[in-house]
């Protein structure tokens, strides 16, 4: 395996070829230093060349694994050092190398990991509320060049198939502000989860998928609440002689 090194990037290449199989960016490597000195190396690699549209080879951009990381010094950085670029992969898509390739936009995973701050950032920057099948096939077929034989259709099934939209992912969260603050922008509340998408095209798998949609899922969510009980536990003293007895019970 050979390495084409340049301060800014490293491109991993099948032996003999020029064919890539892997990238490391080199922006990503600084994040485990200390703060100060990763923004002062990160600048300096922006200086060298270094952009947030670097990405994987699965279409990951730097900008998109610093909102991952939950990076918000580093994005900031990116916002004013390299803002062009950084804005033009705001609503960039990754995907993964299953065949159900899994979409995600930066506002997904800042959701996924539960942080509303970011992803309110990120919405007040223009992010979409949404991941919208031109978007999304856009990253499938530059990295799937034989999913340009398929008829538009089994691409649009695989679109449904593959991306968790921000609000499903919001609400199966519980990040009841992400998911006012995305109806607010847009959002459409008769979004579908990729499991009832699987049913809408075929309804026999009903019988043992849970099919939901938004609505759906807040549904179950309030009614969980609602039949909540608190689970107590024994709270013990100790008399003199070490013979417990049951003092209270306590939440």
């Amino acid at each position: 395996m050979r390495t084409f090194l340049t301060y800014t990037s490293y491109r991993l290449v099948q032996p003999g070829t020029s064919n890539a199989r892997g990238a490391i960016m080199s922006i990503l490597l600084v994040l485990s230093l200390p703060t100060e000195k990763a923004k002062e190396i990160v600048m300096l690699l922006l200086k060298l060349g270094a952009t947030s549209a670097q990405a994987d080879m699965n279409h990951y951009t730097v900008f998109h694994y610093v909102v991952s990381q939950e990076r918000t010094d580093i994005l900031d950085l990116l916002l004013s050092e390299d803002n062009p670029v950084a804005m033009s992969v705001l609503n960039n898509v990754g995907t993964g190398a299953s065949y159900y390739q899994q979409g995600y936009s930066p506002l997904t995973s800042a959701i996924d990991r539960g942080n509303q701050e970011l992803a309110s950032k990120l919405l007040a920057l223009g992010a979409s509320p949404t991941i919208d099948f031109d978007t999304w096939v856009k990253t499938y077929l530059a990295q799937n060049p034989y999913a340009r034989n398929q008829t538009p259709e089994h691409t649009k099934t695989q679109y449904q198939n593959s991306v968790t939209q921000p609000i499903i992912a919001a609400a199966v969260k519980d990040l009841g502000k992400s998911v006012q603050e995305l109806l607010s922008r847009g959002a459409d509340p008769t979004t579908l989860d990729k499991s009832a998408w699987g049913v809408v095209a075929n309804p026999q798998n009903g019988t043992y998928t849970l099919a939901e949609s938004l609505l759906d899922i807040v549904q179950r969510k309030l009614k969980a609440l609602r039949e909540y009980v608190p689970i107590f536990r024994h709270k013990y003293l100790f008399c003199p002689k070490g013979i417990p007895f049951i003092a209270a019970c306590v939440g």
